[in-house]
C-alpha cells in the first residue's frame, strides 16, 4: 500500500519549482537589460583578451597621425612642458581664470567662491588642474568647474571649500575603506616616475557597505573613490605627469551588472574627469 501523500509536502514542492521560475524570469529579464544597454551605447562588453586587442586595433586606426603619436608618448610618459618662468605660469593661470569667469553654468562653483574665495582661487591649486589639462586653458578651466560640480554632489555644498580628510569620511566609508582591497596604489611607479593603481573589477562588489545597515551604496563607493583620487593629488609627479591605472575586468560576469553597478561606474567617470588629476596609461 503506498503511503499517502501530504499536501505539506506538495506545498512545499510548489513552492520550490514558484522560486525556481521567479529566478529564471529574473536571469533573462537581467539578460535582456544588459543586451538594451550596451547595444544603445553601442558597445558590447569584450570577455576575452583577442577582443580586447581587436578593439583597441579598431581606436588606433580611427586616430589621426597626429593623435595616435600623442597616444603613444601618454603611453609612455612623454608629456608636454609648459613655458619656463613664473611669468608663463600666471599668464596661464590668468587665462584659465577668465575662461571660468566667461563661463555660465557654475552653479557649485559660484557657491563655493561665495563661502571661501581664498580657497577657490588658490593658484597652487589651480595650478593642478592646468598639468591635467596638459596646460589647455579653456580645457583646465572646464575640468575646475566640473569638480566643484562633482564635489557638491557625492560630499554637499557645506564642504565645498573644505580638503576632505578622514575627519569629513563618515564611519561606513571609513570601513569600507578598511576592506576594500580590489583598488590599490602599486609599491612602485612606471619608467616616467608615475604612480600606478590597479583595481580588480570582479571583486569591487564584494567590499561594497550592506544595505541594511542604511548605506547609500552608490554614495559610500563614490566618496572611497574621491578620497583615493585626490589623495593621489599631494604626489607631484602625480598632477604634473598623471598617473597609469590597470585593470582586470575580463572575467567580469556582464549579465550580473545591476543598476547600482552602473551608477558606480558612472560616478567613477564623473570623478575622473573632475579631479586634477589625469588618467594617462
Amino acid at each position: 500500500v503506498s503511503s499517502p501523500v501530504h499536501s505539506s509536502s506538495v506545498a512545499t514542492t510548489s513552492a520550490e519549482e514558484e522560486k525556481k521560475e521567479q529566478h529564471q524570469q529574473q536571469y533573462q529579464h537581467q539578460q535582456q537589460t544588459d543586451h538594451d544597454f550596451y547595444h544603445d551605447n553601442n558597445y558590447v562588453p569584450p570577455t576575452q583578451v583577442d577582443e580586447y586587442q581587436d578593439l583597441l586595433a579598431k581606436a588606433l586606426q580611427s586616430m589621426s597621425l597626429k593623435e595616435r603619436e600623442r597616444a603613444y608618448e601618454d603611453l609612455h610618459g612623454v608629456l608636454p612642458t609648459p613655458s619656463e618662468g613664473d611669468d608663463s605660469t600666471t599668464k596661464q593661470l590668468q587665462q584659465m581664470q577668465s575662461c571660468i569667469d566667461s563661463m555660465k553654468s557654475k552653479m557649485a562653483y559660484n557657491t563655493a567662491r561665495q563661502q571661501n574665495e581664498a580657497y577657490v582661487t588658490n593658484p597652487q591649486f589651480m595650478y593642478k588642474f592646468l598639468c591635467a589639462e596638459e596646460y589647455d586653458t579653456e580645457e583646465a578651466a572646464k575640468r575646475y568647474i566640473r569638480h566643484y560640480d562633482a564635489k557638491q554632489k557625492f560630499w554637499g555644498a557645506s564642504l565645498l571649500t573644505c580638503d576632505i580628510t578622514l575627519a569629513e569620511v563618515s564611519s561606513i566609508v571609513k570601513e569600507t575603506m578598511s576592506r576594500c582591497a580590489s583598488m590599490q596604489l602599486l609599491p612602485f611607479r612606471d619608467t616616467s616616475g608615475r604612480l600606478i593603481t590597479f583595481s580588480w573589477e570582479r571583486y569591487h562588489r564584494m567590499y561594497y557597505p550592506s544595505k541594511e545597515d542604511g548605506a547609500n551604496v552608490c554614495q559610500v563607493m563614490a566618496q572611497l573613490f574621491w578620497y583615493f583620487m585626490m589623495s593621489l593629488t599631494e604626489d607631484e609627479a602625480s598632477y604634473m605627469k598623471g598617473i597609469v591605472h590597470v585593470a582586470y575586468g575580463l572575467d567580469m560576469p556582464q549579465t550580473s551588472l545591476t543598476e547600482d553597478d552602473r551608477t558606480m561606474w558612472w560616478n567613477s567617470c564623473i570623478i575622473a574627469n573632475s579631479v586634477p588629476l589625469r588618467v594617462g596609461g
